[in-house]
């Protein structure tokens, strides 16, 4: 599977989403980290799943925003950036999240046919 990107950003794409992961599984869990990868036609797909604390419903719609942040230490740039790079590329990236269950990030990029 070959995709065209910026290596360099598809690091910081990756650690940025895997790092949210980890951060929101608490102490009281045993944390579980799932990446999936696979091909559907002409896009390749990135999962990453955590049973993490979720995201709050009222704070869903705000993710992606620049400067919004869940976390006391947290700028609030990582998935902006993360997106921005993401759509760079001809990609989407969208969330499924379950309130103390877990959220999955779902990364779709076209694959370099």
């Amino acid at each position: 599977v070959h995709i065209k990107a910026d290596k360099d950003q598809f690091v910081r794409v990756f650690n940025n989403i895997i790092k949210n992961s980890i951060q929101a599984i608490t102490s009281e869990r045993v944390g579980k980290i799932e990446i999936k990868i696979f091909t559907n036609k002409d896009k390749v797909h990135v999962t990453v799943s955590d049973n993490g604390v979720g995201i709050d419903p009222s704070k869903e719609g705000k993710i992606f925003v620049p400067y919004f942040t869940t976390k006391s230490n947290g700028t609030g740039l990582g998935l902006a950036m993360v997106k921005q790079i993401i759509e760079n590329h001809h990609g989407t990236i969208d969330f499924e999240t379950v309130l103390d269950e877990g959220t999955t990030f779902e990364v779709i990029l076209p694959l370099n046919l």
